[in-house]
């Protein structure tokens, strides 16, 4: 499960008692093996995209990308995962866009690019954290001076067998836009949707919709839209 906004919820054991209360911040992952069962109870608005994953899409991801191993995943509860959240946010977009259906060889691309990151990120190793907490990445240095210096579509495309532009030629002809201005777009639609409920500062949506800080969601939203976000609020009281 990928968190699209900030939750608070616990898991319900077996014997129908609780854990504790746990914060998940935006963008974290929640990544549960469903044959042990999963149930929650929930203390806030829950808005997330959950992925049920069978093993023969692993085993085609493992088969695809080059130095994947087919392992047992480790569990991990509310772990940052900047791949999966731009991935999320641009599956959001491909699904409920409003254009012409999304070609199904792009969307399995982008399952199977999931598996791949997956394996790669949280297959287990003798060094895996066995609390689930995140606490060890189960990431190899190389994975981390990678991630640094690639393009950010470049785990996902690699994980599904496809050169990274091959993966945006998809993309593009899918959607019309490339995926950074796709995520954009659809960051700005989201913050005009908390900028209409008038509940949050224009700080708090900045952060809540993915921006690095102020300056940028100014900015982006601008070229978007042609006005500053306080220019569009008054527009729209007006």
């Amino acid at each position: 499960m990928l968190y699209l906004e900030d939750a608070g919820h616990a898991d319900i054991r077996a014997d129908g008692t609780c854990t504790p209360v746990r914060h998940y911040e935006q963008g974290s992952i929640c990544l549960v093996d469903l044959d042990e069962g999963a149930a929650i109870r929930l203390h806030s608005r829950l808005n997330s995209l959950t992925f049920v994953l069978p093993k023969t899409l692993f085993e085609e991801a493992a088969s695809l990308s080059p130095n994947t191993e087919m392992r047992r995943l480790a569990c991990r509860r509310g772990k940052p995962d900047d791949v999966l959240a731009n991935l999320g946010t641009a599956l959001l977009a491909l699904l409920t866009g409003g254009r012409t259906a999304s070609p199904p060889a792009l969307l399995r691309h982008m399952a199977v690019a999931i598996c791949a990151h997956l394996l790669h990120q949280y297959g287990e190793t003798p060094e895996s954290d066995p609390a689930g907490d995140g606490s060890s990445s189960g990431s190899t240095a190389a994975q981390k001076a990678a991630g640094r210096d690639a393009s950010p579509l470049f785990p996902i495309a690699t994980g599904a067998g496809l050169a990274e532009e091959k993966f945006l030629a998809d993309f593009k002809r899918a959607t019309g836009l490339a995926p950074i201005q796709w995520l954009m777009r659809i960051r700005v639609e989201r913050a005009k949707e908390f900028m209409a409920e008038h509940t949050l500062s224009i700080e708090d949506i900045a952060r809540q919709c993915g921006f690095s800080d102020l300056e940028q969601f100014n900015q982006v939203f601008a070229e978007e839209t042609g006005m500053t976000p306080a220019a569009w609020s008054r527009k729209r009281v007006n």
